[in-house]
């Protein structure tokens, strides 16, 4: 599978609204740990109800025309900094970039100062610096086509459920957890639910049988069998109790024949 982070808040939201409603559907995009932007040109349309397709991230800018110069703030994933700056040095030699001037890595400066600003922490950029008159936009648009600054991920949703492939889109994904964890809590509790009325059968049998008369009974039949797989179907037959109920009886203490118990 080929498939990005997603917000999990997002998909908790996604998840509650299918529980309630299992025709719910939309579109949630991916959530890029490099902070870059997620270009929608339709095709997450196509990713929403197939769950295959490609999508585009590009890094996210800012133009100070003031002081002539691009500052690139993030990276699209599966890329970095160093590779990009290597490429704009690379345009800028060769004249591609009309009126290049020079190129500063600031995540390089900011690690090199040693302690970071708690406002700088986790801040990545470069500035690109051009000379004045420059069209900084051209030139933005020529390095978001010849660089890294925008790329393309393919997005493949398909996972091994039960030893084959099967391929999924997050609603039926979800779809799918739900149905589990559904079944897991179902269990969970009519297991709960066996153990309690099991304890409650017995809990009345325990009432029934510790009366006096029931109870000296009880001691009799246990006093004249020759182990506890003959004292257990006395039990059965005489009070016409199930073996499960006689079992337990047959582990009791004496003490819990007394009036206290």
């Amino acid at each position: 599978s080929q498939f990005p982070n997603y917000n999990f808040k997002e998909l908790v939201e996604f998840t509650l609204k299918l529980m309630d409603n299992p025709n719910y559907d939309k579109i949630i995009y991916p959530d890029i740990p490099n902070n870059c932007e997620i270009i929608d040109d339709g095709q997450f349309d196509e990713i929403r109800r197939t769950g295959k397709g490609n999508f585009r991230m590009k890094s996210k800018v800012n133009i100070n025309y003031e002081q002539n110069k691009i500052e690139v703030l993030s990276v699209p994933q599966g890329t970095d900094l160093s590779s990009i700056t290597e490429k704009i040095v690379e345009m800028g030699k060769s004249g591609e970039l009309i009126g290049f001037i020079d190129v500063h890595n600031m995540n390089d400066k900011r690690n090199s100062k040693g302690k970071k600003k708690k406002s700088e922490e986790g801040k990545l950029s470069i500035e690109i610096l051009f000379k004045p008159g420059t069209d900084l936009n051209k030139n933005l648009d020529l390095l978001y086509k010849k660089t890294t600054m925008v790329m393309t991920a393919s997005y493949d949703l398909t996972l091994v459920d039960d030893y084959k492939l099967r391929h999924y889109t997050v609603r039926t994904l979800l779809l799918d957890w739900i149905s589990f964890r559904r079944d897991i809590k179902r269990r969970q509790i009519n297991k709960k639910i066996t153990k309690k009325m099991e304890r409650k059968h017995i809990l009345e049998v325990l009432i029934f049988i510790t009366n006096a008369k029931n109870g000296q009974t009880t001691i009799k039949l246990a006093t004249q069998s020759e182990d506890a797989i003959e004292f257990q179907s006395k039990l059965v037959s005489t009070f016409g109790i199930s073996s499960l109920q006689a079992k337990t009886i047959s582990k009791m203490n004496v003490t819990a024949f007394n009036k206290e118990s």
